[in-house]
């Protein structure tokens, strides 16, 4: 599902897709229906897409930076309507 700005309208929702597909495969599939200069806000699962937001992950067997921690909290504290 992709929302737009405030995550106040639907911009687009694909259902039925037969077998597993990865959110980060189905994002990039949709990019081309928007303007490439369009951002977009998304959970770690859409890490490495162009033109999204996402969360610092951890590193394998790391720690988050306190700058990366920060950087998530004020991320989260938007919160992404949706979920």
């Amino acid at each position: 599902m992709i929302l737009a700005p405030e995550g106040k309208d639907i911009v687009d929702i694909e259902v039925g897709e037969k077998g597993p597909t990865s959110d980060i495969s189905l994002f990039r599939e949709q990019q081309e229906k928007f303007h490439n200069n369009h951002m977009f806000e998304g959970d770690k699962a859409y890490q490495g897409g162009r033109n999204i937001s996402t969360p610092y992950k951890k590193p394998l067997k790391g720690e988050l930076t306190l700058e990366s921690k920060v950087g998530n909290k004020e991320f989260f504290t938007k919160g992404i309507f949706i979920e």
